[in-house]
């Protein structure tokens, strides 16, 4: 789904960001392209990762072979039980000593709903007073603070490495319509 060149590092490297739909595919595809880490190992990490994640996309560095670590970016679906999954799954990041907790504990308070309605308008940039104007008072600004993903690197045959990927989004919507979001993530709304 994705493909980059990393031109700051020295070598070509082309990084291959793959969806592989089952975590039992992972290793069997590793094995048909090359990959010289320990493919026992990391079939146990995965199995133990399809227990807390809900799915994992696979990235690889290529260069004339694949390099020898790979990334293992795991998502979560958003609903009732996502924030209790994080917490489950941050606890078995600092387990293996791949999070400290105060990053942990910062990493699990980022998700969140913002209504900035309460920020002075003079303040707002003049697109957003704009759109403001033309939906009224039924609607309101809000921006969506999410944990997208979070990789965990793996070399030969260990976890070496995790990193989160977070997200904001902002979007128009009714005051209805929020209420019903924040109440099926199960997320508190702040008002700034």
């Amino acid at each position: 789904f994705q493909v980059g060149t990393m031109i700051s590092r020295p070598e070509h490297i082309f990084r291959f960001c793959i969806m592989i739909e089952h975590l039992p595919d992972i290793t069997p595809f590793l094995e048909r392209i090359g990959w010289r880490g320990n493919l026992g190992t990391l079939e146990e990490r995965l199995e133990q990762l399809g227990r807390m994640v809900d799915y994992v996309a696979l990235d690889l560095d290529l260069t004339d072979v694949v390099g020898p670590k790979i990334g293992l970016e795991c998502y979560l679906e958003w609903n009732e039980n996502t924030m209790q999954k994080w917490q489950t799954f941050t606890a078995f990041l600092q387990a293996k000593n791949l999070c400290v907790p105060e990053k942990a504990s910062g990493l699990l308070s980022f998700p969140k709903t913002i209504e900035h309605a309460a920020v002075p308008r003079e303040f707002w940039p003049p697109h957003y007073l704009e759109m403001a104007k033309m939906i009224g008072r039924k609607h309101g600004s809000f921006y969506e603070h999410t944990i997208n993903h979070i990789k965990v690197n793996f070399v030969e045959d260990r976890f070496t490495q995790a990193k989160a990927y977070l997200g904001i989004e902002h979007y128009w919507a009714s005051i209805a319509k929020v209420k019903e979001i924040l109440q099926e993530k199960q997320i508190e709304i702040t008002v700034l």
